[in-house]
């Protein structure tokens, strides 16, 4: 099999990694619960993982592909996304079960457990029971603070509405300069 190359992003997952990362499987599938668990040899890919892998166009699902010294069988390809405003692209992503990136790469890097909520409402009851569960595996006492950070879809919007508004203003400073510049040219 061809190697993994050492820009590609990789990424361990259970299987509700794509759904809660909002990464559409484009081919195949993405990983079960038994495989995620068991440190399955499988991995799915994104776009451009393929078009580097397979230049050829050829189908990858059932090929194998080696991540350092493990060889890997490719069960899923994602949906091309195309690069993101805040860095991250997740077609440069080749991701596995949860258990094999613990038994490659250690347990001292930071996870981040993802959680969907069925509706908005819901949104909050489960927010709150997220960060009691959190305190309680990490053994935190009512008087700790949190030692771990939590992120909504809510602060995202947010950050992007600011990011938005920011190139908004900008654009309008150009708009308003660029008429001054025109309403000069005129008066000469």
């Amino acid at each position: 099999g061809t190697n993994i190359n050492s820009g590609v992003e990789i990424a361990g997952g259970t299987p509700e990694f794509f759904t809660n990362n909002n990464l559409p499987i484009g081919t195949g599938r993405g990983y079960d619960e038994a495989e995620a668990m068991g440190a399955s040899r499988v991995v799915v890919l994104g776009a451009t993982v393929v078009d580097v892998l397979f230049p050829g166009g050829g189908n990858p699902i059932g090929q194998h592909v080696r991540l350092g010294r493990l060889e890997l069988e490719v069960i899923g390809t994602l949906e091309r996304q195309g690069g993101s405003p805040f860095g991250g692209n997740p077609d440069n992503l080749a991701s596995i079960p949860i258990s094999l990136f613990l038994e490659l790469y250690g347990t001292g890097r930071s996870v981040n457990i993802t959680v969907m909520a069925n509706s908005h409402a819901d949104m909050a009851r489960l927010q709150d029971l997220a960060i009691g569960m959190f305190r309680g595996i990490r053994g935190l006492g009512a008087e700790s603070d949190n030692d771990f950070d939590m992120y909504s879809n809510d602060s995202a919007r947010e950050n992007f509405d600011q990011l938005a508004n920011t190139v908004t203003a900008a654009g309008l400073v150009i708009c308003t300069f660029t008429l001054i510049v025109g309403g000069i040219g005129v008066m000469n």
